[in-house]
């Protein structure tokens, strides 16, 4: 709602060129009542300091200082614990960065190059699919991986797209817990810096890079390897026939992958002994390998600017426009407050820290423990709650009880709850899959949860 109250500013002020956008749009400004500049119109700034609590006049600032100062680029990304944003939320995101000319301008929006992969073309592995685009009920093998994005996902998003009858869960995971303490068999995998690793290009990042974790311990001998197990699980029941496959290891599989980054003499690598950077076409092989396996890293040539081809404001559902039309009749039920999950990147989805981590989390407010909620005062003395208090939050998935904390930052109304490690299992291995705020949240047909409506009361 927020970027559509800015996409309003600019559009009333005339704060884009409206020759490039009609010469790459057909739906900006049609005339058709269902254009992008009809859907922006709607949402005036009025309007959205009422539902966002930004005054008005702050609105229209940033819009203008959006526009005039150039380059100019919106970044947008979900939150840790409340997850990503839905397709047509993202897809206002993108619209604001074609108003203030972000596409296919210098220091606007690069498209960074793929890093090369292990595999050569031939090998067929399968396709990367969306949780959201898998069909519910469809999974009755379900295996997941021990690494941690460092983003929480409510175990209700992957149970519906499980089978009704008798899936299965196999989780490889070096510790119990997050989404390990829902699986049926738990393989126990090594842990950070038991096993090598590779690191590969972050989803921010304007260019490829890439680079190698070496184990600094030795992993306990009765772990496995995600690959190995895999490898097992195929020589068993015969599903892949490429011998490649078949036969690499994941030493191998670091290996080809600087082998082909290596072939494109594309970008530099960076020597953390030297703290210098060389171009990769006049390093070799051999010394390419030794500085990444010693903490150094490849970072890639700067990527081409998106070329501003034909765009489409609103996507190619017809339905987009009334979704994002809708966004300014959502509101709770009298009486009822809406839930954000909200979290720390790293710790959103495990149940156990580090002792270092755990000391910090006992004797300071570096982060909000889990299961405390925070809210305005006005919210807490309109539902006879007190500061430090016990607070039930309902909601239609379940319920859980959390410490009130007052925060007159928040909006009335609104409920932050936060995701990450319980206060009591900083020091322990939690055995049974508790309920959590983020379990709570409403998981939508798209598979976002940021948005809950829900009920609280003292406990």
């Amino acid at each position: 709602m927020f970027a559509l109250g800015l996409a309003n500013v600019m559009i009333n002020e005339k704060l884009y060129d409206l020759g490039k956008l009609a010469e790459h749009s057909a739906d900006f400004h049609n005339g058709s009542g269902h254009s992008f500049v009809d859907l922006a119109r709607r949402y005036s700034p009025a309007e959205v300091s009422g539902k966002t609590g930004v005054s008005a006049e702050r609105i229209a600032l940033i819009a203008s200082e959006l526009a005039s100062r150039k380059p100019s680029v919106i970044m947008f990304g979900g939150n840790s614990a409340a997850g990503p944003f839905s397709f047509v939320e993202q897809l206002v995101f993108m619209d604001l960065n074609i108003l203030v000319g972000a596409v296919g301008a210098k220091g606007g929006l690069v498209a960074p190059r793929e890093l090369p992969g292990p595999f050569e073309k031939h090998v067929r592995l399968a396709a990367e699919t969306l949780l959201a685009d898998v069909p519910n009920h469809s999974i009755g093998l379900l295996i997941i991986d021990g690494a941690d994005s460092g983003d929480a996902l409510p175990w209700t998003a992957i149970r519906r797209k499980l089978r009704t009858q008798s899936p299965v869960v196999v989780s490889l995971s070096s510790h119990l817990a997050g989404a390990a303490r829902h699986a049926d068999y738990l393989l126990p995998s090594p842990a950070y810096m038991e096993a090598a690793g590779d690191s590969p290009t972050p989803a921010s990042s304007s260019s490829a890079s890439y680079g190698i974790s070496t184990p600094v311990a030795s992993a306990p001998v009765q772990t496995i390897q995600p690959l190995d197990f895999v490898k097992r699980l195929d020589a068993a029941i015969h599903t892949h026939p490429d011998p490649v496959l078949r036969s690499m290891c994941m030493k191998q599989l670091l290996r080809t992958r600087i082998e082909r980054i290596h072939s494109e003499l594309r970008g530099k690598v960076f020597d953390s002994a030297s703290g210098k950077s060389t171009k990769l076409s006049v390093v070799s092989l051999t010394a390419f390998s030794e500085i990444l396996e010693h903490g150094g890293c490849w970072v890639d040539d700067e990527p081409a600017r998106i070329s501003s081809a034909h765009y489409s404001f609103l996507g190619a559902a017809n339905s987009n426009f009334e979704q994002l039309a809708a966004i300014a009749d959502h509101a709770p039920e009298d009486g009822k407050l809406v839930l954000l999950p909200i979290g720390t990147r790293g710790i959103g989805t495990i149940s156990q820290e580090n002792s270092m981590m755990s000391k910090l989390y006992r004797e300071s407010d570096l982060r909000t423990p889990a299961d405390t909620v925070s809210f305005n005062p006005e919210t807490g003395r309109k539902h006879g709650l007190a500061d430090g208090a016990k607070a039930t939050i309902r909601t239609e998935s379940g319920s859980v009880d959390a410490k009130v904390r007052f925060d007159p930052a928040v909006m009335p109304d609104v409920l932050e709850g936060s995701v990450g490690p319980r206060p009591g299992s900083f020091d322990r291995v939690e055995t049974e899959a508790e309920v959590t705020i983020l379990e709570i949240c409403k998981v939508e047909s798209d598979s976002t949860w940021r948005i809950t409506t829900a009920e609280i009361s003292p406990a």
